[in-house]
């Protein structure tokens, strides 16, 4: 099997898997904690993108085991989508390999200090850091932002892999899909009032597309057995 395809591929099935484990976790151990989240935005007649650092640290206070089980997760989807990043580059290298990696990295640089920042309402209300207390203000153009450079990743990987002759049909779709979806979400976000950011799960199709390409292609390439050959001089009778 080729080595560099089944990595990368992996590596792209890891991507898409780690937003819908989180979306599990959400609808399954995380229930409580995210009925809580809209019940407040609710009582205060915001979006639960717009909540005030205040009422996030009640609910964190309230249900902590659910607002922390899914925050693993959260922190690890980055690191993930770099190491995807870096196959692409390592085994295809291409200027579109290297914009991957350069746009991964500033998603992960924003995505990473928003859950910073959010995790400061743990410290509770009385307590929060001074970019926490803003919160509201910062977490729908963090991540949307997070999202838009996590995409363009995507994009730019899936761009690479088809230079390179690598699931060209796959990468096509995939960066299309890619595309419509950064447009579609960024415009959603403008003209909701940034009310609704751009969200990561929009990664999902893309990265489960480029997966199961390179994984399939990887088995396809996969050299036959060698036949033996043996000398006629050698043959018994």
């Amino acid at each position: 099997m080729n080595t560099s395809m089944k990595q990368t591929g992996h590596a792209f099935i890891a991507m898409a898997a780690v937003w819908f484990a989180y979306l599990v976790i959400a609808f399954t151990l995380a229930a409580d904690y995210q009925e809580a989240l809209v019940e407040a935005a609710e009582d205060l007649g915001v979006s639960d993108n717009k909540l005030p650092a205040e009422a996030i640290a009640q609910v964190f206070e309230q249900h902590t085991a659910g607002s922390l089980v899914g925050l693993p997760i959260l922190f690890a989807a980055p690191a993930i989508m770099l190491m995807t990043a870096f196959a692409v580059r390592k085994h295809w290298p291409s200027a579109f390999a290297t914009w991957s990696v350069r746009t991964a990295v500033v998603s992960a640089a924003i995505w990473w200090a928003y859950l910073l920042i959010d995790s400061g309402s743990y410290l509770g209300p009385d307590n929060l850091p001074p970019l926490t207390r803003d919160i509201d203000v910062l977490t729908v153009p963090l991540v949307a932002a997070a999202s838009a450079f996590a995409l363009v990743s995507v994009i730019a990987a899936a761009e690479g892999l088809r230079k390179a002759g690598v699931v060209r049909r796959a990468a096509r779709i995939a960066s299309a899909l890619a595309a419509f979806l950064l447009v579609a979400g960024l415009a959603g976000t403008f003209t909701s009032g940034f009310e609704d950011p751009l969200p990561p799960i929009a990664l999902f199709p893309s990265s489960l597309i480029l997966g199961i390409a390179l994984l399939r292609s990887a088995r396809k390439e996969q050299p036959p057995a060698a036949r033996l050959f043996i000398p006629v001089g050698q043959r018994e009778d």
